[in-house]
């Protein structure tokens, strides 16, 4: 009995053995596969990184662009603020030499009026 004892042990380690080797062979299946899932994380995680680090750049020169463009608008409107004001006083004294020059006609149509003896 300890013969078929042994035998019948020696049969079921065996076959245990056999089952932990294919759960051994699973497991490095797994532990592959999860290296390989660690590596496209990684690769995943500097492609967004380098994403960021671009849109970071992008960013900073569209901000200096705005800037530039921003400083540009600014001067444009104080020079046109300027043409606006002169232009206004141009106005104003075109406005005055032409009431003075009406005056003026007015006076010289009286004086030749009276010149020419009141007709």
């Amino acid at each position: 009995m300890d013969e078929e004892l042994k035998q019948y042990l020696d049969a079921r380690f065996s076959s245990v053995d056999a089952r932990f080797s294919s759960v051994d062979a699973k497991i490095s299946s797994v532990d592959a596969r999860f290296s390989n899932v660690d590596a496209r994380f990684s690769n995943l995680e500097r492609l967004i990184e380098n994403t960021k680090d671009s849109l970071e750049r992008e960013i900073g020169q569209v901000r200096d662009l705005m800037t530039d463009i921003q400083r540009r608008l600014d001067r444009q409107a104080g020079l046109i603020q300027t043409g606006a004001r002169h232009t206004t006083r141009m106005v104003r004294w075109s406005e005055q030499v032409d009431q003075t020059i009406e005056d003026l006609r007015m006076r010289v149509q009286l004086l030749e009026h009276k010149r020419n003896g009141g007709i």
